[in-house]
């Protein structure tokens, strides 16, 4: 299954880059260089959960990540979604804090819990990080999953 999701991630994110290098020369996705953190976020349907597809996904999503400069990783929750939490903290994210009565859905007011977890060791970043298509190493590292 891994082998016919992580392809069409990599297609959707070589579409963005191809659009976004067309319709706007020099824009880069990160609106700022001084930041070295992402916002990683999947659903899965109902029917996928359980089978270790979004561990799969999420560490592939971690290793491309670090591996292009980014320092700190976050997941943020509705304080309800225990089985997101639990999973966030089976790999490796801690709770950063929750903020009350942030999110609106569903008609009504939810905590919004934040889960952080860091790639690398604190040091001088010495370049943004890099959000471009997706390389050859890339392609590596998919491959490794996409069992």
């Amino acid at each position: 299954l891994m082998g016919e999701i992580l392809p069409e991630i990599v297609e959707i994110l070589r579409r963005l880059d191809d659009r976004c290098r067309k319709e706007h020369p020099g824009l880069s996705l990160i609106r700022d260089n001084r930041i070295h953190m992402a916002d990683l976020s999947i659903y899965l349907d109902r029917d996928a959960r359980g089978r270790g597809i979004g561990a799969k996904l999420y560490r592939c999503l971690e290793e491309m990540l670090a591996r292009r400069d980014f320092h700190n990783l976050y997941g943020v929750v509705t304080g309800e979604n225990l089985p997101s939490i639990r999973f966030h903290e089976r790999m490796g994210y801690v709770r950063m804090g929750t903020l009350v009565q942030t999110g609106y859905k569903l008609g009504r007011w939810h905590d919004v819990v934040w889960l952080g977890k860091r790639l690398r060791p604190a040091e001088d970043p010495g370049k943004p990080p890099v959000l471009a298509g997706c390389t050859d190493a890339d392609a590596e590292i998919m491959a490794r999953f996409s069992d």
